[in-house]
């Protein structure tokens, strides 16, 4: 990515963002080793942020698994005062989970350290399946510090492994004190991909995301819906993300920093010449919220800034996925490329 915001809306980078899993075992579910990060490049600077995570879960069992991850932070933010200052940051948790079809539990905690703090956390979370493939879910982390209660609640329906043609979704909201995110989507189509592993992984994994580095959590909100293979759900998909955070830039003051999207995004599944396949086109229509400081009333206020994006992709070989997006008001690219070892 070219000129986009880095992970906490706070600078113009050049950011390159890398991940892969690998399984040691003939039965890939068994164990899954995740490692992933992200290296900032931050503009009209010689800084730069460097982000790290990792998980490892394992599944000894069909209805259950258990996993452990760690992540880093070690780069730069802005204080106060608006001015650059070195951070450390890092967390370490484990979770579990049950899966009895019709319900579901999944229990996490861990500790995380920030600068010269830290603190401990514990969570729980629940999902109930209903009729005609509907389900809900609703999970609370308690912390001990960082005002860390956070809220996650999910509802939404899951797609038939047999092609029924009507349309699955999900919308998930999570929010705390002076922070809520929201996602929707809609997935619809002959090919409806939004099954019930799918949306097991995104709810579970937004909930676990809950007690992520900062950095992690809002990289993992920024791309979700937009990097190569999300919307290979549906020949059709609509989705909807928005972020609203509060932050303290003066004493007694409150400012808004966040985002909200509507993104619509086709794919031709029958197309396939010469290796090529699932040509993808999408729209996305994003407003962004920052503060702005304001000379006459010498006081910030939000600011907000419209745009349009398109979002080109296509299959080579049926194992590498490109994705570009491109955002020509803003002079802004991302391109996301994944490589899917079947």
């Amino acid at each position: 990515m070219d000129n986009g915001w880095n992970n906490r809306n706070e600078f113009r980078v050049t950011q390159l963002t890398g991940g892969g899993v690998w399984s040691p075992f003939e039965n890939k579910r068994l164990l899954q080793i995740q490692l992933g990060g992200t290296v900032d490049a931050i503009k009209d600077s010689l800084k730069t942020n460097l982000t790290y995570m990792s998980r490892a879960t394992y599944r000894p069992k069909k209805g259950y698994w258990f996993r452990i991850g760690f992540e880093s932070f070690n780069g730069h933010t802005l204080n106060h005062a608006q001015k650059m200052e070195k951070e450390l940051t890092n967390s370490f948790y484990g979770a579990w989970k049950l899966d009895m079809y019709k319900f579901g539990f999944i229990g996490l905690g861990g500790n995380r350290q920030d600068r010269s703090n830290s603190g401990s956390f514990i969570g729980g979370g629940a999902m109930i399946g209903g009729p005609f493939n509907t389900f809900a879910f609703m999970g609370k982390i308690r912390g001990a510090t960082f005002e860390q209660d956070i809220n996650t609640t999910a509802f939404g329906r899951w797609a038939s492994w047999e092609a029924d043609e009507i349309p699955s979704g999900i919308f998930i909201q999570r929010e705390k004190k002076n922070y809520k995110f929201q996602i929707g989507g809609l997935f619809i189509g002959k090919k409806n991909l939004f099954i019930r592993p799918a949306v097991l992984g995104m709810t579970h994994g937004m909930f676990i995301g809950s007690i992520a580095l900062r950095e992690n959590a809002e990289l993992r909100q920024k791309q979700l819906m937009s990097i190569t293979d999300d919307h290979r759900y549906a020949n059709i998909s609509l989705m909807y993300v928005a972020l609203d955070q509060k932050i303290l830039i003066i004493p007694s003051q409150m400012n808004t920093v966040g985002f909200r999207t509507a993104r619509a995004i086709t794919q031709w599944i029958d197309f396939d010449s010469y290796s090529i396949s699932s040509p993808t086109l999408g729209i996305y229509i994003t407003e962004e919220t920052a503060p702005v400081f304001n000379p006459m009333t010498f006081s910030f206020d939000d600011t907000h800034e419209s745009y349009s994006s398109i979002h080109v992709g296509v299959t080579i070989a049926n194992k590498i996925i490109l994705g570009l997006l491109h955002s020509p008001e803003r002079d802004e690219w991302t391109l996301a490329v994944s490589f899917v070892k079947f």
